[in-house]
């Protein structure tokens, strides 16, 4: 076979991929190839494929299979020889060693594979051509046969073997109670939790190729294994996670180790990918569920090679954003035109005019637009599109509180402090690829869903611009008190010892809960409640226990004054005042307490006094603002967002009109500033 180096793409039409056609060889042969293109099925108006006919017969498109991997953040360094014609001439192209690894496994050693793989099929240093064909994604793993998920090689150290045929077992065996105590052992276990751990279930691009998907195999080397089988097992691991603990805790192992399980990529995968989209019995997509503010906030353990896929992508799965994903050449809101409107729904209408603004007030209604997608952009300017789109479509600013962004960067511009990046997550992975709680939870939520209303229903507007030195927020909202003493954090789920002062438990010695029968509560209120965030972790009003639980909890054990609450925990015997613990854990782990003039609050660890609580039209819990020193009028960072008691529900409002009508008040006496409405410039 003739080869020569350096494979040369051409340019591809409108709506057509390449397919890598791979040849036949055993494990010891080389790589050879053929790239065909192929046309899409094009979409009709509700955004299904329709048939390709040629003279009134239908073509008949070659069947393909969507291969998903992980680059590993390997450099393509292992050689493919590929054709584009039947005749020879293969050249050169330069594979990564695990892409490698699996077409030299996945091929067949008689007849031919179709594979679509985005590193070969793709040109990935024509930024123009990715930027058109990542609109085609959806339509790429919809109307791929199969997506084959390639997790490696075999692994003996990790027992993959081990990892499979534990699988196998819980589809055969439905007693899973019986399966975990009696039918496997914690090798089985550990097996299968190393393979939860693999670097393909952090990748970003798989939420969108598993979702897709209407048939999906799992393989490791030689090992294959339906998708479904795989979310079983994951499922019944997060279910049976305790009894699973107990086989460790009856060894020399640790129990502990591996982290919280909910929180493993994998697990969040299985999760996220049943509610993403509704199918029909063929495994065919036929709504999409979530918007893309949603999608973004929800995927943040998964990661991209370029934090430009952090938004791009996602753009395929959120039913606020056009099919026709747009590119800069071409962007904008969907427009309805005489022209691209089916002729179906003009057709005996004695007024096409009035069906088409119809449907342009119908697009309106339902807000889908296009987002523009370029890979040429600062990742900056990528932020601020989605911002821009996402707080457009929800009319809220809450996602400028949510952690989302990558923390390690390489753009021309520092990001300002509205868009949060994952250092502020709730849960970060450890060196063993394990996923434990870093911070506390996020207050706001998730999109369309923040359990509460400290702006009240207020409509306000904001402003996304770009002065000479760096990207501005113009935000409305008004002042709400000043902070001017600080606790230690509560570093770890660590309660500080001077934290019990505000709850009236400073010097309180522990009584075991089975001792004493008294079952009132001498905490404070607000203490009680500041420990919880006011709600239960559902985002429900507390339970009255928990005032019970706290006033026993935090006079518990104590080490130099501070409160242990991982101890406390291990060593409770109640499931109540576990479930307390952790809630309690989920609101403070990280963050500071003050006591203003008004508010008991927590704050974010970086608060520092002098900083203020602001209300922010447009974010549903107060904010910790900090003025900076600008030669171009006053403008603040963003610390993050707080709890702060008495301020949650829209009661600001009430505070901030007394406080405008009495200036001579204690408090507006103590702390000199403007009571009404303002505009804060934010960096």
């Amino acid at each position: 076979m003739r080869t020569s180096h350096d494979y040369e793409y051409s340019a591809l039409p409108q709506d057509t991929i390449r397919i890598l056609i791979v040849h036949p060889g055993d494990a010891k042969s080389e790589l050879y190839c053929t790239l065909r293109n192929r046309r899409l099925r094009p979409l009709d108006a509700h955004g299904r494929p329709k048939r390709i006919e040629e003279n009134g017969v239908e073509v008949e498109l070659q069947p393909y299979e969507a291969l998903s991997y992980s680059w590993q953040d390997q450099k393509p360094g292992h050689d493919i020889r590929i054709s584009d014609s039947d005749h020879g001439n293969y050249k050169l192209n330069k594979i990564t060693e695990n892409l490698r690894d699996a077409l030299v496994t996945l091929r067949h050693e008689s007849k031919e594979r179709h594979f679509w793989v985005d590193a070969v099929c793709m040109n990935q240093e024509n930024l123009v051509e990715k930027s058109r064909q990542l609109p085609l994604m959806a339509r790429i793993y919809s109307e791929a046969s199969n997506v084959v998920v390639w997790l490696g090689l075999e692994n003996e150290k990790e027992n993959t073997s081990k990892a499979f045929d534990l699988m196998k077992k819980i589809r055969t065996l439905r007693d899973f109670e019986v399966l975990v105590e009696k039918k496997t052992d914690c090798d089985d276990w550990e097996a299968f939790i190393a393979l939860m751990t693999r670097n393909w279930f952090s990748r970003r691009w798989v939420v969108q190729e598993i979702t897709l998907a209407s048939k999906a195999t799992l393989h490791c080397g030689g090992r294959e294994i339906l998708w479904k089988s795989f979310a079983e097992a994951v499922a019944l691991l997060e279910v049976m996670i305790d009894r699973v603990k107990e086989k460790f805790a009856g060894s020399t192992r640790n129990p502990d180790k591996f982290g919280d399980i909910k929180e493993f990529s994998a697990s969040r995968l299985v999760r996220v990918t049943s509610n993403m989209v509704a199918k029909n019995d063929a495994g065919q997509v036929v709504q999409k569920m979530q918007s893309l503010e949603y999608l973004v906030t929800a995927l943040t353990p998964f990661e991209a090679k370029s934090p430009h896929d952090i938004i791009y992508a996602v753009l395929s799965l959120a039913k606020d954003v056009s099919g026709s994903t747009v590119t800069e050449e071409n962007k904008g809101n969907i427009e309805w035109t005489v022209d691209n409107v089916p002729p179906e729904l003009l057709e005996g209408h004695r007024d096409p005019e009035g069906v088409l603004n119809t449907l342009k007030r119908a697009s309106r209604l339902f807000k889908v637009d296009k987002f523009p997608v370029h890979y040429g952009k600062d990742f900056y300017q990528v932020c601020e599109d989605f911002l821009k789109f996402s707080t457009g479509q929800s009319k809220s600013l809450d996602m400028i509180c949510r952690p989302w962004a990558p923390v390690a960067l390489e753009t021309s511009k520092a990001l300002p402090s509205w868009i949060r990046t994952l250092a502020d997550a709730p849960f970060g992975r450890d060196q063993n690829g394990h996923w434990d709680r870093q911070n506390a939870n996020v207050l706001v939520g998730v999109p369309g869903q923040s359990p509460y209303e400290a702006s009240g229903t207020y409509r306000s507007t904001w402003k996304f611009e770009m002065d000479e030195v760096a990207p501005l927020l113009t935000v409305q909202g008004f002042q709400l008190d000043v902070i001017e003493r600080l606790e230690d954090p509560a570093r770890a789920g660590v309660i500080p010892s001077s934290w019990l002062e505000y709850g009236d438990l400073k010097g309180k010695q522990f009584k075991p809960l089975e001792d004493n029968t008294e079952t009132t509560s001498n905490v404070t209120e607000s203490f009680w409640r500041t420990m919880v965030a006011n709600k239960g972790p559902d985002g429900e009003a507390p339970p009255p226990h928990y005032a019970f639980l706290c006033e026993k909890t935090f006079t518990t054990i104590v080490k130099h004054g501070d409160v242990m609450l991982d101890r406390i925990h291990d060593r409770s015997e109640y499931t109540l005042q576990k479930a307390y613990i952790r809630r309690v854990q989920s609101v403070v782990w990280g963050r500071k307490l003050t006591k203003t003039a008004r508010f008991l609050a927590l704050v974010p660890k970086d608060t520092k006094e002098g900083d203020i609580i602001a209300i922010v039209f447009g974010i549903s819990v107060p904010v910790v603002l900090r003025k900076r020193l600008s030669d171009d009028g006053e403008q603040f960072d963003l610390v993050g967002e707080c709890y702060a008691h008495g301020a949650m529900a829209g009661e600001a409002f009430d505070i901030r009109n007394r406080m405008r009508d009495d200036q001579r008040s204690e408090i507006a006496t103590a702390v000199i500033w403007d009571c009404g409405n303002r505009s804060f410039r934010i960096r």
